[in-house]
């Protein structure tokens, strides 16, 4: 898709969307990072003096639990971007957001 071509309202949206994809990414990869920190540490990998095998769990499950909400929002947030038929139906001069609220974007079909 070419971007230039693209109305600047449309592009705006596009360029959030794609702040928006990074954002989680980055997080996402945060928090893999930190669940095998964890798991490292919980299963002898890694050990600190510190360390509290209930409460690294404790924390192995809520990391698993964000990591699945943040998959799920990734996916859906990639599944809004990749939709190549959006930026054609998008009508010129409407915002994102009342587009979104109103019931034409549901009778949209994308050529």
């Amino acid at each position: 898709m070419t971007y230039d071509s693209l109305p600047q309202h449309v592009l705006a949206k596009l360029l959030s969307l794609d702040e928006g994809v990074q954002a989680l990414s980055a997080r996402a990869g945060a928090v893999e990072r930190d669940i095998e920190n964890r798991r490292a540490r919980l299963w002898g990998n890694i050990r600190r003096a510190d360390d509290n095998p209930r409460l690294l769990e404790a924390e192995l499950e809520k990391l698993v639990a964000d990591q699945k909400v943040l998959q799920k929002r990734l996916q859906a947030e990639q599944a809004v971007r990749s939709a190549s038929c959006w930026p054609r139906c998008f009508p010129t001069g409407c915002s994102a957001s009342s587009w979104a609220r109103s019931s034409a974007w549901r009778m949209t079909r994308c050529r």
